[in-house]
């Protein structure tokens, strides 16, 4: 593991767009966030306090993490690197996502955690490739690695990679491999423990999943082709993105019941986290610009 301490860029601009959905219950608030400047924008995670991380790509087509706090944006590099995706924080401010060093590709790229200003990569043991996704009160981390560090074979649809989802509690690493699958992520994982992400077999479209003390539970709302879980709440509320013959975009599991919705006039909508107070940060492709933007959507 390597540490090192770098300072932040901050913007103070913030591009919002509010739009007001009525429903029969409630109005649900969508906020749009854009790094000023940026091609695209990326809303990958939420704390309780509202702070949200993510990523931005340039003019020059480099990525670049960030986070939003208190109304204002940070740009989050890690040091020397070549590209930086924040995914996730918590309730103290920690971040963890993904850099690829100077010189590497996406096969080599490596987790990281910037706790109080200071860098620390996370690296599986033996990987050739690990990125970190989710990060909870406690510290705990979650993510996936992968030993061969490979090309992918040619063609249209190559096989799924033999990723294995992990989980890193005060400095020890434990695999998380959903029963007899080829491919497992974790993406999120929430303050009692509990662990959502997806995984799959060859041949087959993904399934979410959340890992509750122990035990597996395959995730798919109904219709759905293929499914990713990404977010979860203290409470066990579950955000991800599915898709199929019917509606396609955000899923919510709340109390055993599956409601979806999309970005309005996105062509397509990505959910990624959710916090304690069932507030969800995304990101969504819009179909008048063809770009990428991250959204908060408040209920």
């Amino acid at each position: 593991m390597s540490t090192r301490q770098i300072g932040f860029a901050a913007c103070s601009a913030l591009s919002f767009a509010l739009v007001v959905i009525p429903t029969s219950a409630l109005a649900i608030t969508f906020t749009t966030i854009d790094f000023p400047g940026a091609r695209d924008t990326f809303s990958y995670g939420m704390n309780a306090e509202g702070d949200v991380v993510g990523a931005y790509t340039d003019q020059g087509s480099s990525t670049h993490g960030i986070l939003l706090h208190q109304g204002a944006l940070t740009t989050i590099d890690f040091p020397d690197a070549i590209f930086t995706e924040a995914f996730g924080v918590n309730q103290s401010g920690d971040i963890v996502g993904t850099y690829i060093p100077a010189g590497g590709s996406l096969l080599n790229a490596q987790g990281f955690l910037l706790h109080q200003g200071i860098f620390t990569t996370i690296a599986f043991p033996g990987a050739a490739r690990t990125e970190a996704f989710g990060i909870n009160s406690r510290g705990d981390i979650v993510g996936f690695y992968d030993l061969t560090g490979a090309e992918p074979p040619p063609g249209p649809f190559p096989p799924p990679r033999p990723f294995h989802g992990f989980v890193l509690h005060q400095g020890t690493f434990t695999t998380i491999d959903f029963p007899g699958a080829f491919l497992t992520e974790a993406q999120g994982i929430n303050s009692e423990g509990d662990i959502v992400g997806l995984y799959n077999f060859p041949g087959a479209s993904p399934h979410g999943f959340v890992l509750h003390r122990g035990n597996f539970t395959t995730i798919d709302p109904p219709g759905a082709l293929f499914t990713e879980a990404h977010g979860i709440n203290p409470e066990g509320d579950i955000v991800g993105l599915h898709g199929g013959l019917g509606p396609s975009g955000v899923f919510l599991l709340q109390k055993g019941a599956f409601t979806t919705f999309d970005f309005p006039g996105a062509i397509f909508t990505f959910g990624l986290a959710i916090n304690p107070k069932g507030d969800i940060v995304g990101s969504y492709f819009d179909a008048v610009n063809f770009f990428f933007h991250g959204f908060l959507m408040q209920q």
